[in-house]
Formats: C-alpha cells, structure tokens, sequence
C-alpha cells in the first residue's frame, strides 16, 4: 500500500536558492544529502527585496506502507544558495520533525485531500528554534513598515488580503485591483500608530479614515481586534467571517487586512474558507500560505470559533 503525501515549508532565503526534503525513510533518501527531494516554489510576485519576506515550498511525495498498518518516520527541511553548503533548518537530530502516518484514525482521514496527504504546512526552523508568532510577524512588517508599502495577496477571484493601507495613496491601490470593500481588523492603537499619514496634524486617525474611504466610494467595516491574541480572534472570527460572506454574496470584491496581513486577516479569510466554503483545516492551511506565505494560521481559534459560528448563522453557503 502507498499514498501520496504533501510536504510544504515557508521560509525566508535569500536569491538562487532552493529548498528540500529528506527523512528517515528511503523515499526521503535516509538522510543522504544525494537523494534528497527538491521542492517547487509557489508562484506568487514578492514585493520586498530576497530575504524580507518568506516564500512557500511544497512538493508530493509517494511513500510506500509495504506490509505495515501505519509508518512512524522524521524528516527536515533542508535549503542550498548556490556556491553555498547545504543548510539544514534546527540545531541537530533534536529539531526532526516527526510524523505517524495512518488511514485509519480520524485526524488522519481530515488531512486527505483529493486522495493526497497533507502533513501540516511547516515554518522554516531556525537554528535558535521556532519562531513565534510576534518573531514571525516583526520579521516581514518592520520592512513593509519602513518602505511604506502596500503589501496585497489575492487569496480568491474576489477576496484580497494584505497590509493595512498607510497613507491615500494606498487605498488607491486597491481601486486599481478593483476592491470595492475594504474589512479592517486592527486596534484603535494601530489605526492611531500606523494610519497617521492620511492626516498626519489630526488626532482622531479612525475617524479620518471612514472619511477617506467614504470620498474613494469604497464600503469600509471596521471590527476592533485585539493584535497577537488567540482569544480576540475566536471572538471576531464568527462575526466578521458572516459580513464577508455578505459583502461577496453582494457582488463586491474585498480586501480583508490588519497591520500586517499576518495573523488576524488571515484567520478571518481562513474562516471563510472553513465556514462557509467547507474546507478542510489542511486544505485551508495549504491555500492560504501558497497564496500569502507569511500567514499564520490559528488553527485552534479557528476550530473553536467555528461552533460559535455555526450557533450564531447555522449552515451557510
């Protein structure tokens, strides 16, 4: 018996670099340098310079049960630079990332998807260990913070999903891909913090805002969303993810966004995805980081919030 099983990776690299795979098992190469897996990069255009923002890998691999019920393998990720050595992620044997793989529980039949096994989408381990999300996020915002930039992904034919909108000229930008709606999930702090641009000399920045977006003829939702914070996202997410659901039944096209398009944007477009389109966690998972590779998906505020959810509008679609 053999199944086809999916591995994937985000991960900062710097140019003419590539990404692999290997493992404990021999379709892995037993951890020989000469048999190991290469990796396709996910097709998305980067907006900062090679190294300030990460990139997603996958690749699918076949692997064989032979006469077992369930196989227990480790594996790594692995990453070369040319004229460079080959740079494992983690410090040693301590850093493996391990896996039972078998068809017979139910955590293993959710992770199916068309027939392949999705293990679950890694991030690059550094040699310090794995980052958190604030390390994650702080990574990739300090440098869209400092070359003002608008940082979009287009997640769906008709959702976007990205950085928050600085200054006019950005909202403007969103006009040019033909968002009509525009969700905001930041705090009263970071809408004060990071939007003083579109009125540097007045104090109430949220207000302002409205009136810009209002001037642009653009719907603008503002829900207040506590950053870095599992418990506000499993608060937001039933609510917010019912207004996108309506803003697209509605015809428009939204971009959905928080300071960084990182963790609370993600979570309210991987609700959607969940919710009311019915997609696995692992198909989720998968779509949102080959779109957006600096995602971060909470998956427990997801799986939590998504009873509520179902409490509050039942089944939609």
């Amino acid at each position: 018996m053999s199944i086809t099983v999916r591995f994937s990776v985000v991960t900062f690299i710097e140019q003419n670099t590539t990404v692999f795979v290997l493992g404990s098992i021999s379709e892995l190469g037993r951890w020989k340098q000469t048999d190991k897996v290469n990796l396709k990069q996910s097709p998305i255009t980067f907006r900062l310079q090679p190294g300030l923002e990460p990139s997603f890998w996958y690749q699918d691999v076949k692997i064989s049960f032979g006469d077992k019920q369930s196989l227990n393998f480790e594996y790594k990720f692995a990453r070369k630079q040319d004229g460079h050595a080959l740079e494992w992620e983690g410090e040693g044997p301590s850093h493996n990332r391990k896996h039972i793989l078998s068809l017979e529980d139910q955590t293993s039949s959710e992770l199916l998807v068309n027939g392949i096994y999705y293990l679950p989408v890694g991030i690059w381990i550094e040699k310090a260990g794995q980052e958190d999300e604030f390390q994650h996020t702080i990574r990739f915002f300090s440098h869209v913070q400092r070359e003002q930039i608008l940082h979009t992904s287009q997640i769906m034919d008709n959702i976007w999903l990205g950085s928050c909108p600085q200054k006019r000229l950005h909202i403007l930008e969103l006009k040019t891909l033909g968002i009509s709606a525009v969700i905001n999930l930041q705090s009263t702090e970071d809408v004060q913090r990071l939007c003083s641009r579109f009125y540097p000399h007045l104090e109430d920045i949220p207000r302002a805002l409205k009136v810009v977006y209002k001037e642009e003829g653009l719907a603008y939702i503002w829900v207040h969303v506590k950053d870095l914070c599992s418990e506000a996202r499993v608060e937001m997410l039933p609510q917010v993810v019912y207004l996108l659901h309506g803003l697209l039944k509605a015809g428009h096209k939204v971009y959905v966004h928080c300071n960084g398009g990182v963790g609370r944007s993600v979570a309210a477009v991987a609700g959607y995805l969940m919710y009311v389109l019915k997609w696995s966690p692992a198909k989720v998972a998968f779509h949102m980081c080959s779109k957006r590779p600096v995602s971060y998906i909470d998956g427990r505020a997801l799986s939590i919030a998504e009873k509520d959810f179902k409490l509050k509008f039942g089944e939609v679609s």
